[in-house]
């Protein structure tokens, strides 16, 4: 029972953390990024009038910063798209495409086409915009927008690729292109609407950020996707509260198996209780020995536990669940990709271990307290 409860706890904390994990760096990667610089003003107004002078001197400064690794420049816009016949809102969003692969790996999701390479005249469309604009691969769209200071930002594009974006809304919406490209079309100048840092520890964004911010100054504004994106916050730590109530139910499942598994050693072994206490061992002895056998009964089905979830987390984190029907749907409606998987975290099976035999500890008092008062003849009679 311990090692089943060892084995149940591990693979489920590791799918729960797996599939929040994977899906919250998704999609913070695809918007926002950890930690951007920007200039100041901007995150109100958002306008290309308050975007960012990327010089060479800003970006020793922000690389030097301990814990920042590299900074990707990026141009994210709304503008107009047409087709032959149709015209739709669309974002572009622009980066330099070998960097930005390294992140959020675009080029594994094209449906159709090719990837962008960095001197790359054409654009890659979601999907759903391409259906709403009844637009196919090898056709050429055309940009229509106001580009810096109001400048004409007109273009002819080809479509190179199109590919599909778990997010509803950024696959009725997005555009991706080249930054050099972007740049041209929105008359930058080198200019970015928002430096995205690349940082070496994500739980260290917030430290990140704010001690940047004293770095630079007020002349930019230091944000961490916390407080770039509020909501999909929210959505996280609401994800993790569930993910923390799931477990309390596990573990209280965990809890009655293994106190039935205790109650049906005692009875079992009620007779033998009685006759080495009516042959003059003392009831806290025994009650010690009865604690130390649990102990290493739970000890050893812990890490028994540990070693067969390994294989199936292993499994599920190289061979990941793919959802479909209306659990697909649900995912999908919540920006999130319809996909189970797990993942590797040492903790996991630290931390779920020691519970399993905490818990065990926990429940071996109830034996320990019936040795206490243990009467040796109605043991031996029963």
């Amino acid at each position: 029972m311990v090692m089943l409860a060892a084995f149940l706890s591990i693979v489920m904390y590791s799918v729960q953390m797996g599939v929040y994990d994977r899906n919250i760096n998704n999609l913070v990667t695809f918007t926002t990024g950890y930690v951007q610089v920007n200039a100041e003003g901007h995150e109100e107004e958002k306008t290309l009038e308050t975007s960012v002078e990327y010089t060479e001197e800003l970006k020793e400064r922000i690389v030097s910063y301990p814990g920042v690794n590299n900074i990707l420049p990026k141009i994210n816009w709304v503008t107009l798209i047409a087709g032959d016949s149709l015209a739709r809102e669309g974002m572009i969003m622009a980066s330099d495409p070998v960097e930005e692969d390294k992140l959020i790996h675009l080029s594994q999701r094209i449906d159709t086409g090719r990837y962008l390479e960095r001197e790359d005249d054409g654009i890659i469309i979601a999907a759903g915009l391409a259906r709403r604009l009844k637009v196919n691969l090898g056709d050429t769209v055309v940009l229509l927008g106001a580009g810096y200071q109001a400048q004409s930002a007109n273009g002819l594009f080809p479509v190179v690729g199109i590919t599909s974006i778990a997010s509803p809304t950024l696959n009725k919406l997005l555009i991706y292109m080249t930054y050099d490209k972007a740049n041209e079309l929105l008359s930058l100048d080198g200019r970015a609407t928002n430096l995205v840092l690349q940082i070496e520890d994500h739980e260290r964004s917030k430290e990140i950020a704010e001690g940047l911010q004293k770095e630079l100054g007020s002349e930019y504004e230091v944000m961490d996707w916390h407080k770039l994106a509020p909501e999909l916050s929210q959505l996280a730590a609401s994800e993790k509260a569930s993910g923390y109530v799931f477990m309390f139910i596990l573990y209280l499942i965990i809890s009655f198996g293994v106190f039935g598994t205790i109650l049906m050693m005692l009875a079992e072994r009620k007779f033998e209780f009685g006759v080495v206490t009516a042959l003059g061992m003392k009831r806290a002895l025994l009650a010690r020995i009865v604690v130390l056998e649990n102990f290493v009964i739970a000890a050893i089905g812990s890490v028994a536990g540990m070693i067969l979830a390994v294989p199936f987390v292993l499994w599920l984190y190289y061979y990941p669940i793919s959802l479909a029907g209306q659990y697909a749907e649900t995912y999908e409606k919540l920006g999130f990709e319809p996909m189970i998987q797990a993942g590797i975290y040492i903790e996991a099976f630290i931390n779920n271990g020691v519970a399993v035999v905490l818990i065990t500890m926990i429940l071996s008092m109830f034996p320990v307290i019936h040795i206490l008062k243990i009467k040796p003849i109605e043991n031996l009679r029963g």
